[in-house]
């Protein structure tokens, strides 16, 4: 099995579709975010900032509870589970 990250608005430009598995059963948040940024560039530099902190206006879910950096990025993901990634955008 595998993790499933389902990226919303504007971040399915930076990886090329809005889903992503990462294959080999469960693994970290933190691993996670590593290996979404290693295999798409574009998309790690709309998650980290250039001192390599998460963005501010990310929000992340863990199978439907919402997640926290850093404190949640040694939290597993069970294998099968499920991440949703989005960004919050202020505006009127």
């Amino acid at each position: 099995m595998a993790v499933t990250v389902r990226l919303v608005g504007d971040l399915r430009k930076f990886a090329g579709s809005d889903t992503i598995e990462l294959e080999g059963g469960g693994c970290t948040l933190g691993a996670a975010f590593d290996e979404l940024a290693r295999r798409h560039p574009r998309l790690g530099g709309e998650l980290f900032d250039e001192r390599g902190r998460l963005h501010y206006a990310l929000v992340m879910l863990i199978d439907g509870r919402p997640a926290a950096w850093p404190e949640d990025r040694e939290k597993l993901i069970e294998d099968g589970g499920d991440v949703l990634l989005t960004r919050f955008h202020s505006g009127g």
